[in-house]
């Protein structure tokens, strides 16, 4: 539903950008469209009351593939999305195993032949395998966590696809961040050594050793999450961004913080990282939490060219449910910070 900050609804909201302007794009999984948030003029502060959502491309409830005008292409779970300099939108459609262009109220497909794969070449001779998080360089190159393939990709400006070789030891790459300085970072879960962390100097031809961000206090299975109420695929991922000016790095998680009548509280941890992602802080909880507490997770993180870091989630608490539902209420929220988290 559009409208308003206060009244709008979305469903399974997960990767953001910033544009230039300010206007934020949101990768609509569930409802398979591409949304917009954008400042209203003369507001006060940054509350549901001072921006208006709109839909920017597909038709809300109705997965597919369809190039063309925005409003009647189809979208299948996209789950990140890009802004380019000259303001058009890419947009990584995972369950088309494609990455798509929105631009001047038009569709089209960039690379992937929708086949699943990790097959390198231009336009559709590429194939993806759950193309999941993406960044863009100032260069106009696309790097992409292709989670699937356990790979980190690179789109050339003509569409041209390759596989760059910084990807061993990695499994399943969910996160992928370019600092201003041109290091690529690259976030991924190992189920022993809590949430990693890899970068490379030389545009993917090699990487470092890996660097543990966070290690998780509850073990977390690979599919499904007995944490949290309802029956659907909760894998611990974590979400990276880089302050494109000063280079701060930061990842935002969620863990289970303790067990409150019988029920697990998931919070959401937020750790930085000031030396380019040798060290990092102390995780602390970022959300707040009623009486009894929800469950908060899937986040997703942008950092706009101001340092304002602007977060996605979603949350279980404005309904007070057990661990053990089959079906879950949830909620998804916006949040912003102008003080590094």
């Amino acid at each position: 539903e559009d409208g308003m900050g206060a009244t709008a609804r979305f469903a399974s909201p997960h990767g953001v950008a910033i544009s230039q302007d300010g206007v934020i794009a949101v990768a609509e999984a569930e409802n398979h469209t591409i949304r917009l948030l954008e400042w209203v003029p003369g507001s006060e502060g940054l509350g549901p009351e001072s921006f208006t959502v709109s839909l920017a491309a597909g038709v809300p409830g109705e997965g597919g593939m369809k190039d063309g005008p925005a409003e009647e292409a189809l979208f299948q779970s996209p789950h990140a999305v890009a802004w380019t300099a000259q303001g058009d939108l890419l947009v990584a459609d995972i369950g088309n195993a494609r990455i798509r262009k929105v631009s001047s109220g038009v569709v089209e497909t960039v690379a992937g032949s929708g086949e699943v794969g990790r097959r390198d070449g231009e336009g559709a001779e590429a194939s993806f395998h759950y193309p999941m998080d993406m960044a863009l360089a100032g260069d106009g190159t696309l790097w992409i966590a292709d989670a699937g393939a356990h790979s980190v990709r690179s789109m050339q400006a003509n569409g041209t696809v390759s596989t760059k070789e910084l990807t061993s030891g990695i499994d399943t790459p969910h996160g992928i961040a370019l600092g201003p300085d041109g290091t690529v970072y690259v976030a991924y879960w190992d189920y022993f050594d809590g949430h990693m962390l890899r970068r490379s100097y030389d545009g993917g031809q090699t990487m470092t050793a890996p660097v543990r961000m966070a290690t998780l206090m509850d073990v977390w299975q690979v599919q499904f999450a007995p944490q949290i109420p309802g029956d659907f695929r909760v894998p611990n991922l974590s979400s990276i961004a880089v302050d494109p000016v000063d280079g701060t790095l930061y990842c935002v998680y969620f863990d289970t913080t303790e067990v409150v009548g019988g029920n697990s509280n998931v919070d959401l941890y937020l750790t930085r990282s000031d030396d380019g992602g040798g060290t990092w802080t102390t995780p602390m909880v970022i959300n707040e939490d009623p009486d009894p507490p929800g469950d908060q997770f899937f986040p997703w993180l942008e950092v706009s060219a101001d340092g304002r870091l602007h977060l996605l989630y979603f949350d279980s608490s404005l309904v007070v449910q057990n661990d053990t539902a089959s079906t879950a209420w949830l909620d998804a929220f916006y949040a912003w910070s102008d003080d590094r988290g």
